[in-house]
């Protein structure tokens, strides 16, 4: 395979050659076979968690399938393009890692655990597919990466105003998924949500045994883009992501206010943070910005490199 640049610097050639290595790996690992439709790249194996079947599918036609599943084909193309992107790289670093899905599949279509995806074929609403393509095609073997490896670019719906590190939610530290600005609140429907809750009912969600109906319940540490990591309820504390996933809340992005044994959550944005917002993207495709530039926004010092197939 070779490969050309988008835009940026060029790569130093000790980083070029790892790069070239890291593209040749990927290339035998995938399904060490090409797809037989021309301009189509190699073929991905995909495990369908419903109906529990592996399938191959050529690359771009999944990249097309993720983007419709992922984003709304209503966004402007310039968000389309960054998005089909952002699931290219991630297949193809799915496909390089050890795989733990049956089948030794790469990835699978749950968005829980990988990227969520719909067969192009099944859908009905032709002009959706049809700006997919566009978009797709448009980026055809383009992938993200940073200092010549392939970068891991998660993206998540709504950050609420502003993206978060990988370091504040995952504990580890990557250099290109750091906290960024974003102007989602502009024209996300998840700019602010509310719920209310019953002191009880927040403890048996946690698993807290308790009898009283008066627990505190409080934001106790906020991380470096605001984000809730710890709530104390009463003398337990949980971390952000806990309390999220227990009362199903759309991101630990919140404040909490209580009033006896009523408590209210509020919530700006929808996800885990990191990465890509995909309405920040939406909303900067409608300022002019072209995809690399969005690409670039959410990446911090990331390069964009083509596969050639």
């Amino acid at each position: 395979m070779s490969i050309w640049w988008v835009k940026r610097k060029r790569l130093s050639k000790a980083a070029l050659t790892a790069l070239m290595i890291i593209i040749a790996c990927t290339a035998v690992f995938i399904l060490r076979k090409n797809s037989e439709i021309p301009g189509s790249g190699p073929e991905i194996k995909v495990y369908f968690h419903r109906s529990k079947q592996v399938k191959a599918i050529p690359l771009e036609k999944y990249v097309i399938g993720v983007v419709l599943a992922e984003m709304p084909a209503s966004f402007e193309i310039e968000a389309l393009k960054a998005q089909a992107v952002c699931a290219r790289s991630y297949a193809l670093v799915q496909a390089y890692s050890p795989s733990d899905h049956p089948g030794r599949a790469h990835v699978c279509d749950d968005p829980n655990h990988c990227q969520a995806y719909v067969d192009p074929e099944k859908v009905s609403n032709a002009w959706r597919v049809i700006r997919i393509e566009r978009a797709v095609k448009a980026t055809r073997g383009q992938v993200l990466t940073y200092r010549g490896e392939l970068a891991v670019p998660y993206y998540h719906s709504c950050c609420g105003g502003r993206t978060a590190s990988a370091s504040e939610i995952w504990n580890r530290s990557v250099p290109y998924l750091t906290s960024v600005t974003c102007p989602c609140p502009d024209i996300s429907p998840h700019r602010l949500k509310q719920f209310t809750f019953d002191v009880k009912q927040i403890a048996d969600q946690l698993k807290i045994r308790t009898s009283s109906r008066l627990l505190k319940i409080e934001v106790a540490e906020r991380s470096a883009s605001g984000r809730a990591s710890k709530i104390r309820i009463g003398s337990y504390l949980v971390t952000g992501a806990a309390f999220r996933r227990a009362l199903n809340l759309p991101s630990t992005f919140l404040t909490i206010t209580q009033q006896g044994s009523k408590v209210t959550v509020r919530c700006r944005g929808y996800g885990h943070g990191v990465g890509l917002c995909q309405y920040g993207a939406n909303r900067l495709a409608q300022e002019g910005y072209s995809y690399q530039s969005i690409l670039f926004h959410y990446y911090h010092g990331t390069e964009l490199c083509r596969l050639a197939y």
